[in-house]
């Protein structure tokens, strides 16, 4: 009974840690701007995906540029100084959840 018991319980466990574990916070990290979807541009080395939390809160001016169809789960714009500047010339940007900003977040057409 006792290890039936364990069994269930670490079952019934299982899918709360895959939702827990699936979601990763990813921070720009090129000050010289370049392509969202080039991992060696995130800390750590990925692209965000459309359950992650992409950050901007490296300072400097730069452009970030998305040529394909991105999400995150969430977007926050937080650098002390500079511009970013997110140019889409492709694809489509999503932001699943919500946008935060330390700074005034204009829309560029």
């Amino acid at each position: 009974m006792i290890i039936k018991l364990r069994f269930t319980l670490m079952l019934l466990a299982l899918p709360v840690i895959c939702c827990i574990t699936s979601a990763a916070t990813i921070t720009w990290t090129n000050v010289s701007g370049g392509n969202w979807n080039l991992p060696a541009n995130w800390s750590p080395n990925q692209v965000p995906g459309g359950s992650d939390i992409a950050i901007f809160s490296t300072p400097g001016s730069y452009n970030v540029f998305v040529t394909d169809t991105e999400s995150v789960s969430n977007l926050v714009l937080g650098a002390a100084s500079g511009t970013l500047t997110l140019n889409l010339s492709g694809g489509a940007f999503t932001v699943n959840g919500t946008g935060e900003g330390q700074r005034p977040i204009s829309p560029c057409h």
